[in-house]
């Protein structure tokens, strides 16, 4: 390759102090500037090596050359990272690298990227999705009465502090990648209970990302066969634990159009109807785990 050769860049190996805190500090501010002039001093003869050439060659290679230095003096990596450390890449692989990286710098700005990744609230997502969205809508709500996910109680009965307790639940909708059918999940607001559970009742085992990527490796290698598995609906398979003596059962508020479509399948709800701030709301006492709440993992988890 024509031009500046980057061994010709002189290399000094990094000093570091063996400590930061007071004259040490000083001490290590003067090596970096005295290293910066020392640098500075060796590639002005290469700069104005640089700076003759007159014809056209040459300053296209000037220009190779004045890039050169600028990476040999800001890329670190660079002067560490040997060839044999360079990554090989095969053209298909190139290919979808590349596609990846367009997408994210165009920010997945297409209809069907925006499906794949983007969910709504219910009222978004009924107007986006219309006759299909409300399908899965009543699927969902009917799926939950069926499993006896929650039931419901009269404001009269609940004490203050469970009405304080109670978080709202929203429905969320979403379009699925592959089957291009709409999803549809009940989820519980869980971020306002954080205050009163303590986190060994809500954090539960998981498999390290190290270890998942060891085993990836391990199995490529092996040529080995992998299965996936889904539970479908897992959490709200799970029963949530009944309430001690002096305890108070966990409720959710549902409001908006859930409320009208819960009682137009079951008007038995009507009558736990009530009103807050001139809206409808029904609390619900939860019966098994919803998405959404911090201890569903735990709980899942404790029935093996």
């Amino acid at each position: 390759m024509s031009g500046l050769n980057l061994s010709q860049v002189p290399k000094k190996p990094r000093e570091w102090p063996s400590s930061r805190s007071g004259s040490s500090a000083n001490k290590n501010k003067n090596q970096v500037a005295t290293r910066r002039k020392h640098r500075e001093r060796e590639l002005k003869p290469l700069k104005n090596k640089l700076k003759s050439g007159t014809c056209t060659k040459e300053r296209s290679r000037s220009t190779k050359a004045s890039k050169a230095i600028l990476e040999a003096q800001h890329n670190l990596c660079f002067q560490q990272i040997g060839n044999e450390m360079k990554p090989d890449y095969e053209e298909h692989d190139a290919i979808l690298i590349a596609c990846c990286m367009m997408q994210i710098k165009a920010k997945f700005d297409t209809d069907e990227g925006l499906n794949f990744i983007q969910q709504y609230y219910i009222n978004q997502g009924l107007k986006k999705f219309g006759d299909n969205g409300k399908n899965t809508v009543d699927k969902e709500l009917r799926q939950m009465l069926l499993r006896d996910c929650f039931t419901s109680d009269f404001v009269k009965d609940m004490t203050a502090s469970e009405r304080k307790k109670a978080q709202s639940t929203m429905m969320i909708l979403a379009e699925k990648q592959f089957k291009k059918t709409i999803k549809g999940r009940v989820v519980y607001q869980g971020d306002g209970t954080r205050e009163w559970l303590l986190r060994e009742d809500t954090a539960s085992p998981t498999a390290l990302q190290e270890a998942i990527t060891t085993t990836c490796v391990i199995d490529a290698h092996k040529g080995r066969d992998i299965m996936t598995m889904d539970v479908p609906n897992a959490f709200i398979q799970t029963y949530m634990p009944e309430a001690k003596e002096g305890e108070d059962c966990i409720y959710m508020k549902i409001t908006g159009m859930m409320v009208q479509i819960l009682i137009d399948m079951a008007p038995e709800y009507c009558k736990y109807v009530v009103l807050e701030n001139g809206k409808r709301v029904l609390y619900e006492r939860v019966l098994r785990a919803i998405y959404g709440m911090l201890q569903s993992s735990l709980l899942f988890y404790n029935q093996f």
